[in-house]
């Protein structure tokens, strides 16, 4: 009896082995758990980062994003794309005031002239910023990345694809609305028969013959499509990623929403995706963290060029401007400019109230019912939520539309000033 008792403990005990031996052979090698996310992440019909693809593409034709074949060639396309845009232009704008003749002062020439000059100081400071930026920017594929791997529900990859229809959506917007105005500027100055913005060259006069007239005009048009190209990238990137917060927000948003109403889970799984949303928030900051300093230097810029714009703007349309395809001209100008800071207010406003919702929306969930550390861990994440995603300008006021009304009333208040101290009339006299 003893030894069949043995010998039918060592056969359990030999298919035990069995069992644990092809349970070990099947089971998944921590070295390929990285790979197999990343297949998981490749599976995805939509990411993030397919939002930025028109807004990358458009920082490849301006020469800031270096492709990995022929830099040489890129490198010269380069110098001649941001020698024109981003270096002469800003300098030519400037070399009209020192380099006009008395005979050919025309203040409402000049006011365009300066209004502009404003502009693409602005453009080509925040293109320098963005140059050394990107290398942040492209950092955040990794906690895009991260945070598209969550989602799998149908409601969650529909806001990515949204987000994808988006980014490219406001690429092509942004470049439509500044080049309308280039577009305007242009042809009306030809019909006038004068240059767009009469920019000094040194070895043009475009006084002097109808060739050298048609060149510089072409020329400022060819410098101005250029300069339109580089504000379409300086003022698209910040509501694209704005917007990429805003939609992993709202995903986050519908997740906690669903958290302990899927009644065939147990309490240790609704709990370990309660933790789940916790690091999918944290993540979320993580992004923000990356994205908010680099919006903050160059939407400040943007506060202020846009106010000067804007002021010098009215005074032209109301005061100087006496040709009609000068106010059209002006009129679509003002309408670029708005367009340049007006968008970036009211996303950032958006995501404000987005991040706002969190904290509701957790407290609404269904926590009853749930384990003592999963309602221990709800409220530290209700806590942590309480805490408002806002961006800054220059980190000194908040970008809202409030922010931007204030610009506005700035502009109006700068035009009104200018407007009562008769400055037409005394031009006039002298």
């Amino acid at each position: 009896m003893m030894s069949k008792s043995k010998q039918s403990l060592a056969l359990r005990l030999a298919e035990a082995e069995k069992q644990q031996l092809a349970s070990l052979s099947t089971a998944k090698p921590v070295d390929s758990l990285q790979e197999t996310e990343e297949a998981e992440y490749a599976d995805l019909p939509v990411h993030s980062q397919d939002s930025t693809k028109y807004l990358f593409s458009a920082g490849f034709y301006m020469g800031v994003i270096m492709p990995p074949r022929y830099r040489f060639f890129y490198v010269l396309y380069s110098l001649f794309v941001n020698m024109l845009g981003t270096i002469y232009l800003p300098i030519g704008f400037t070399l009209i005031f020192f380099t006009i003749s008395a005979e050919e002062v025309n203040i409402g020439n000049l006011l365009t002239s300066l209004q502009v000059t404003f502009d693409v100081y602005g453009g080509s400071a925040k293109l320098v910023i963005m140059a050394f930026m990107l290398v942040k920017l492209r950092a955040t594929y990794v906690l895009t990345q991260r945070l598209d791997k969550r989602c799998r529900a149908a409601d969650e990859v529909t806001e990515l694809y949204k987000l994808a229809r988006f980014g490219k959506k406001a690429v092509i917007f942004f470049f439509t609305i500044f080049l309308s105005y280039s577009a305007s500027t242009f042809l009306g100055s030809i019909v006038m028969g004068h240059p767009p913005y009469a920019l000094y060259f040194p070895f043009l006069k475009w006084r002097r013959s109808k060739p050298e007239f048609l060149i510089a005009s072409v020329l400022e048009f060819i410098m101005m499509d250029f300069a339109c190209l580089q504000q379409t990238v300086n003022d698209a990137y910040p509501v694209i990623y704005i917007n990429i917060l805003r939609t992993h927000m709202k995903i986050l948003l519908l997740r906690v929403e669903k958290l302990g109403t899927n009644t065939a889970l147990t309490l240790d799984q609704h709990l370990r995706e309660l933790k789940l949303c916790i690091k999918d928030h944290q993540s979320l900051i993580e992004l923000y963290d990356v994205i908010a300093p680099i919006i903050s230097v160059t939407i400040f810029i943007q506060f202020m060029v846009t106010a000067c714009c804007i002021g010098t703007t009215l005074i032209n349309i109301v005061i100087f401007a006496n040709e009609f395809s000068s106010r059209i001209a002006s009129c679509f100008y003002i309408l670029a400019v708005t367009v340049e800071i007006f968008p970036t207010c009211y996303y950032s406003q958006c995501l404000i109230d987005d991040s706002n919702q969190l904290s509701d929306v957790i407290f609404h969930s269904n926590w009853i019912g749930q384990s003592k550390e999963y309602r221990q861990l709800l409220i530290f994440f209700m806590q942590r939520a309480q805490r408002p995603m806002y961006l800054t300008a220059g980190k000194l006021f908040p970008v809202t539309l409030s922010s931007f009304l204030s610009i506005a009333k700035f502009s109006f208040s700068l035009y009104t000033l200018i407007d009562n101290m008769n400055l037409k009339e005394r031009l006039v006299m002298k």
